[in-house]
């Protein structure tokens, strides 16, 4: 869930995290608007919060880890 306004897409965000997705809501510090990651936090769908550069970092990560360390 990045910057924005209201509550867009927050339940379905909560419907990924209920089957199992990896979810993200941006970070305060690093949002223009907030809103939305503001409610994805609130309503805890968003298992990770995290700035723009730490949601890549995650990304590749996953990747790797699901790729079994390989690119």
């Amino acid at each position: 869930m990045l910057t924005g306004m209201g509550r867009d897409g927050v339940e379905e965000l909560k419907a990924m995290k209920d089957k199992g997705a990896v979810t993200i809501a941006q970070d305060k510090e690093s949002s223009i608007i907030h809103g939305m990651p503001r409610e994805a936090i609130k309503i805890d769908p968003a298992a990770h919060i995290l700035p723009p550069e730490g949601i890549a970092e995650l990304l590749v990560a996953l990747s790797k880890k699901k790729n079994g360390g390989h690119q």
